[in-house]
């Protein structure tokens, strides 16, 4: 039991910390932010600093619908009480390495807002890199 509250702990802090860093850098972000790249990682929109509160949103609904999945599948579980399923653990743990997935993107985003990138191929680090590490750790799970 406490490793499922420590778990918990750690879904809400990761649902919650890109809005806490966005609202933390809001005030030091420049007016007018790189808002759309295209294919070629060249800036196609500019828009204004409101729109980086856009990936903590969508984070904070997917985190609750993540978590309302894994809360319906634990109590199927428990009324099919001969099941040796383990499916709530399997999507809270899928809730979590999603959640990460939307947290890096916004700090990588900021990190591009802040420095108000026009290529992302100037970036040091390649968001390509980024995600196949994390498809990797989400594959070992």
């Amino acid at each position: 039991m406490k490793n499922k509250k420590l778990l918990t702990a750690l879904y809400i802090i990761l649902m919650f910390l890109p809005l806490i860093a966005v609202v933390v850098a809001y005030p030091f972000l420049p007016d007018k932010i790189p808002a759309h790249y295209g294919i070629d990682n060249q800036v196609t929109r500019w828009g204004n600093k409101s729109e980086t509160f856009i990936f903590p949103i969508i984070t904070i609904f997917f985190g609750f619908f993540m978590y309302i999945a894994a809360q319906s599948t634990a109590e199927q579980e428990k009324k099919e009480s001969g099941s040796k399923k383990n499916n709530s653990t399997i999507t809270f743990i899928a809730g979590i390495l999603s959640i990460m997935v939307f947290d890096i993107l916004t700090f990588y985003f900021l990190y591009a807002d802040f420095h108000q990138v026009e290529n992302l191929n100037d970036v040091p680090f390649s968001l390509t890199k980024i995600s196949f590490g994390i498809l990797g750790i989400a594959s070992s799970f």
